[in-house]
């Protein structure tokens, strides 16, 4: 048993090696990294208006140079507020939701996140506080014992940016 514990951990760290390889080979160089599209908010505004790009690209292209609020208010919206969407419930759900009070999310997602071995986390393109919120949580997430870390869309000059805790 203890020899099976033992090839098991090499294998692990074999792996983790392979993955740490490929994704530091897989990584384009600078020169080959794509620049985000940049534009003023005005041509954003005219491309959306002629019907050129959708309003969730719009979105996203206002997140690109800062526009936030341009970015939040030109989103689509899912269906307006959860107000207008109680006509449809039942009196017992309608008593539930509007129960629910603003709280502090962190302290239960750090609560949530010491009896798990995954968190997973999702944002929205065009809001990047979505992201800077996460930020705020890496530090209490490693302390809880996190050590692996997956993101999307990172580049080479992002990941060399990231201290190394």
């Amino acid at each position: 048993m203890v020899k099976r514990n033992i090839i098991l951990k090499m294998v692990v760290v074999l792996a983790s090696l392979n993955l740490l390889v490929i994704i530091v080979v897989g990584q384009p160089k600078p020169e080959e990294i794509p620049l985000y599209e940049s534009k003023f908010s005005a041509d954003i505004l005219d491309d959306l208006k002629s019907n050129i790009v959708r309003a969730s690209r719009a979105a996203e292209l206002f997140s690109y140079i800062a526009e936030y609020d341009l970015a939040i208010s030109t989103f689509p919206s899912m269906g307006g507020p959860l107000r207008d969407l109680f006509d449809t419930l039942s009196g017992e759900d309608r008593q539930y939701f509007e129960a629910f009070r603003p709280t502090l999310a962190k302290p239960i997602i750090l609560e949530r996140a010491i009896s798990s071995s995954v968190v997973i986390f999702n944002e929205a393109h065009h809001k990047p506080i979505h992201r800077a919120y996460l930020r705020t949580l890496l530090q209490d997430l490693y302390l809880a014992g996190f050590r692996y870390l997956g993101l999307e869309a990172l580049n080479v000059n992002v990941l060399m940016m990231i201290p190394v805790i």
